[in-house]
């Protein structure tokens, strides 16, 4: 056994999907939002379904530190050679399934999702059974769904995807066809070179058109390439509408398989515990909300009356709310009135120094520039010398430590107008002392003489 560690094996799911040379497994968690993937990894095998003892020693090896748990469930994702997909005429029963085996030697299951005139058919000979159940039961999982290749492209883009689908892995391709957005054929394609693949293309879509989806397909398809390299390309055909599309994320085609409406062949059913936990909790909550339901109609009359009361409460004191909130407001904007005025008073009277400079220079001195700070000034014009400047300037009361100052004389300035520029210290000058009243002088002694 893999695993054998108690817990809910419900909410942990193994996928593993086989690839040309390999297989990709990936281990799914569920919680309450739903599955997300958890770990992801590789096994290469030259064929892995033929080869089931390697492949199920590699996976024990490759899943052993990821902490799934016992009798998890598992299930498979295999390419079109091993499950195949058949689309058949709409309405009851399999008539018209045109198998290579009897109906008694294959699983097999109908996608939910219908066309109008047609469906399809999800088979597997009963042969490719015993490696996939054998390994899944030695790595202690419960083998419960397999899934076409084809699927994933189905559910990652629904309906939007084109008709045809070709996807590269190495020198093999799978070509998948779709008609209105459901799965209708699924084929592997090994020679890759130009013209056969052509031919093997136009094949597979002239077979199409004789099937029982053919009422609906388009005149002229669209192909998606995925993987291969530009000589691919460029020997599809040249009437069909062509498109290249990064490789698959199997892990994202996963998630949205999960939540599409369809599902693989079910080789067993799988009961999520959840619903019947939440059915348990649900009659325990209403048991519940029943005793309390009676016992609020038992005291209804005095809930009634205490609704009352309070309401009629809150009315009376809504008024004095309203009155406390408004004086609130009133007392609020009162402080920020005051705040703004002090703020106001504080500021210094610049418009004093600047209308004595301005008074100090006599025409046809011009000022250029005028620059008051809190206790100094720069001053710069043109029109008289620096020196009759600083002697007109420093008669000025506030004014003081006036020094010449360099500036850039302009280019079209006529020569013999002369610039100046002065620096200084400006301080409000202080207001004088009030005198005291002539008839109150007091002697200079320190006592009356009695």
């Amino acid at each position: 056994m893999l695993l054998t560690r108690q817990a809910d094996p419900s909410r942990h799911l193994f996928v593993i999907s086989v690839l040309p040379h390999a297989a990709e497994v990936f281990h799914f968690t569920r919680a309450w939002g739903g599955w997300r993937k958890a770990h992801t990894g590789v096994v290469e095998l030259a064929d892995p379904l033929g080869q089931p003892a390697q492949l199920k020693d590699r996976l024990r090896q490759l899943c052993a530190p990821w902490g799934g748990v016992a009798h998890s469930r598992c299930a498979w994702v295999l390419p079109p050679d091993v499950l195949g997909v058949l689309a058949l005429p709409a309405g009851p029963g399999l008539s018209g399934a045109s198998l290579p085996f009897d109906l008694s030697e294959v699983r097999h299951a109908q996608l939910e999702a219908q066309a109008q005139d047609f469906k399809t058919l999800l088979w597997l000979h009963q042969d490719w059974m015993d490696p996939l159940e054998r390994v899944t039961r030695e790595l202690g999982w419960q083998l419960t769904d397999l899934y076409a290749q084809a699927q994933l492209w189905a559910a990652l883009a629904g309906g939007k995807r084109p008709e045809l689908v070709l996807q590269v892995q190495g020198r093999q391709a799978t070509l998948h066809a779709q008609v209105q957005g459901r799965l209708v054929r699924a084929t592997v394609l090994d020679d890759l070179d130009g013209a056969a693949l052509e031919r093997r293309v136009q094949a597979e879509w002239l077979s199409l058109q004789a099937g029982p989806a053919a009422p609906a397909l388009s005149s002229a398809p669209v192909l998606q390439l995925v993987g291969g390299d530009d000589n691919l390309f460029a020997s599809l055909p040249e009437s069909w509408s062509l498109q290249r599309v990064p490789a698959l994320d199997q892990g994202a085609a996963l998630l949205a398989l999960f939540k599409h409406t369809e599902g693989g062949i079910v080789l067993q059913a799988q009961v999520n515990p959840w619903p019947q936990k939440i059915k348990t909790l649900s009659a325990a909550l209403g048991v519940l909300g029943g005793v309390v339901y009676g016992a609020m109609v038992w005291h209804d009359g005095e809930l009634a009356q205490q609704t009352k009361t309070q309401n009629d409460w809150i009315k009376k004191q809504t008024p004095r709310y309203e009155t406390l909130r408004q004086a609130q407001k009133d007392a609020l904007y009162q402080s920020q009135y005051l705040a703004q005025l002090k703020n106001l008073q504080q500021v210094p009277p610049i418009t004093t120094p600047l209308a004595a400079l301005i008074a100090a220079t006599p025409e046809p001195v011009i000022l250029t520039s005028v620059d008051l700070e809190e206790k100094g000034f720069s001053l710069a014009g043109q029109g008289a010398a620096v020196e009759d400047v600083v002697t007109q300037v420093g008669k000025l009361p506030g004014f003081s430590n006036l020094k010449p100052r360099e500036i850039t004389r302009p280019d079209n300035l006529p020569k013999q107008v002369q610039v100046f520029g002065i620096d200084g210290v400006y301080a409000p000058p202080k207001p004088p002392a009030p005198e005291a009243p002539k008839g109150d002088a007091k002697p200079a002694g320190g006592a009356h003489a009695s």
